[in-house]
């Protein structure tokens, strides 16, 4: 703060502020007749910044892209790394496309003419769709810290178009598992084969899959996984589960021998190549002992031929979700073991197997011939 003194007698009471939300310095005065009241005036020289600040939304000198940027700067704190990098992308497309803006005139309509865009563009409806989440993430933001008066995040829309052909929710059949694994052995690929089938039994993701050190984290005689990490290609390095929450779960005889399998050609590995170090435990490694990445392990999968279906690592977990339906596990229980916090995706297979069940059912029925006669 300084005092100013004016011709007629009266001091000048001023003091620069930085606004919060736009950087911004603003100078305040305030004139008194009384040359000793900094204590007084001080307080009132704050009122009058404050009261400039209610007159003003927040966002009225704000652009969209930087406050996309105050809600990444938070959004990364709270996710993992590489979905931090995910998002990096997505953030990225919109600051292209409304970071020029004013927050305050980047409305609903705006978003949604942003989306339909994307949309229009031969966009997938999920990849849209995403987009519209993260939108919804800094819309929400924006009105914690004064950016939006309202929350309109609820009125942002993605058209029903460009919607996926097949079946969202892939899976093998029984018949098709066991053609994968042939395939596999067949091409040399034993150990690809082999994490096939361990995703399809336990239902893990392929990173927390390849991130399993079979000393520290397998208990065979309580038959039992720990689950406390995952394998980010990404970023190359180990990292918590998607949830971030560590989890044990059950194996049963045909896992066991599997395990057992797997970890004796990982012991011959280590002897085989230099490169594994001796004291690298984990399952499944490559030559170089670091985990199998998700590139790797999708392009060996694109050389299986099972018709109509383009086999990913994502097949196995909604396969594994499938048999554990099939055998009457809960649903809950289900959702638990693969890691999910909620059961709406169990619940989604669950219907979709429900009514190809029924439509099996409806076929044997249409079959079915008695002879009363």
């Amino acid at each position: 703060m300084w005092i100013e003194q004016l011709p007629n007698g009266k001091y000048r009471y001023c003091e620069r502020f930085k606004n919060p939300h736009t950087g911004k310095v603003k100078k305040i005065s305030l004139v008194s007749s009384k040359k000793n009241d900094k204590a007084n005036m001080s307080v009132k020289l704050y009122e009058a910044y404050t009261a400039t600040l209610g007159a003003t939304s927040a966002s009225s000198e704000v652009s969209f892209g930087e406050l996309v940027d105050e809600w990444f700067s938070v959004y990364v704190q709270t996710v993992r790394k590489s979905t931090a990098i995910n998002r990096r992308n997505v953030v990225d497309h919109i600051k292209s496309d409304l970071g020029h803006f004013l927050a305050s005139k980047v409305d609903d309509i705006m978003m949604n003419q942003h989306l339909l865009r994307l949309s229009k563009s031969g966009r997938p409806y999920s990849y849209t769709n995403k987009r519209r989440e993260v939108l919804k993430h800094i819309i929400k933001f924006g009105v914690k810290y004064g950016y939006y008066d309202n929350d309109f995040s609820e009125k942002l829309v993605v058209e029903r178009i460009n919607m996926p052909k097949e079946n969202t929710y892939k899976y093998l059949e029984h018949d098709e598992i066991k053609s994968l694994v042939q395939q596999l052995e067949e091409m040399g690929k034993p150990e690809v084969a082999n994490l096939s089938m361990f995703q399809m039994l336990t239902g893990v993701r392929i990173g927390e899959a390849v991130a399993i050190d079979y000393e520290q984290d397998i208990d065979l005689t309580s038959r039992t996984i720990t689950i406390n990490k995952s394998w980010s290609h990404m970023v190359n390095d180990f990292g918590p589960t998607k949830t971030g929450k560590d989890r044990v779960i059950h194996i049963n005889d045909d896992t066991i021998a599997l395990i057992k399998k797997q970890i004796l050609i990982s012991k011959t590995k280590k002897l085989r190549y230099k490169s594994i170090s001796p004291d690298n435990t984990l399952l499944f490694t490559t030559r170089t002992g670091k985990p199998y990445s998700l590139l790797q392990f999708n392009r060996e999968l694109s050389k299986v031929n099972i018709p109509g279906k383009r086999v990913t690592t994502h097949y196995f977990r909604h396969t594994f979700v499938t048999l554990a339906i099939e055998h009457g596990i809960p649903l809950h229980l289900i959702a638990h073991h693969v890691g999910h916090t909620d059961t709406k995706m169990i619940e989604k297979i669950y219907a979709h197997h429900s009514q190809k069940l029924d439509d099996s059912l409806r076929q044997s029925i249409e079959r079915m011939t008695v002879n009363f006669i």
